[in-house]
């Protein structure tokens, strides 16, 4: 068993790694967004996502514009949701384009294949 003094060392050690560790990420995605492209070295994988818009809101825009007593049933699943563009489509009318969205990267340990 370790003593309190070792204990309270290893806890320290583990705060000091995880703030190494996190400095480290910020570099790396700093660097991948810099560079605009995913990369996975030594097993760490940096994902890069590409700048973009949210998913516009089709629902609400198609709520707004359509005609009283219009049928859903042939834009509908058997959940009963919605296929919301396709009923904006259906009425003629285009959504607001989404929010944008920045560029982001996740990092994290790469993922590794099982052999066959």
């Amino acid at each position: 068993m370790l003593s309190e003094m070792e204990l309270a060392q290893l806890f320290v050690s583990y705060a000091e790694a995880n703030k190494s560790a996190e400095e480290i990420k910020v570099k790396i995605e700093e660097e991948i967004l810099a560079r605009g492209g995913s990369q996975t070295m030594a097993g760490v994988e940096a994902k890069f996502y590409q700048a973009g818009f949210e998913t516009p809101d089709y629902e609400n825009t198609a709520k707004a514009n359509m005609p009283k007593n219009f049928d859903l049933s042939p834009f509908s699943t058997t959940k009963t949701t919605v296929k919301w563009k396709e009923v904006c489509d259906a009425i003629g009318v285009e959504a607001p384009q989404g929010a944008p969205t920045e560029a982001r990267v996740l990092v994290g340990m790469a993922k590794v294949k099982a052999k066959k």
